[in-house]
């Protein structure tokens, strides 16, 4: 996994954000690191987009193993 730094959990990227965004915030978002803007941007994001839902259920499921 690549190297989180704090600037990458306390300020938004962008307003819309791509699944490969999502897949470099969802550790940060599922420990309640990510910035709260960010986090409302990535929860927008999976109610549109059923692939990047299935790959946070599977990281869910990963953590958990």
């Amino acid at each position: 996994m690549g190297k989180r730094t704090r600037a990458r959990r306390t300020q938004p990227r962008q307003a819309d954000l791509t699944c490969q965004q999502i897949a470099d915030f969802i550790l940060d978002y599922l420990t309640g690191e990510l910035h709260p803007d960010t986090a409302s941007e990535l929860e927008k994001h999976l109610h549109i987009c059923p692939d990047c839902v299935a790959f946070m259920n599977t990281y869910k499921k990963t953590v958990e193993v």
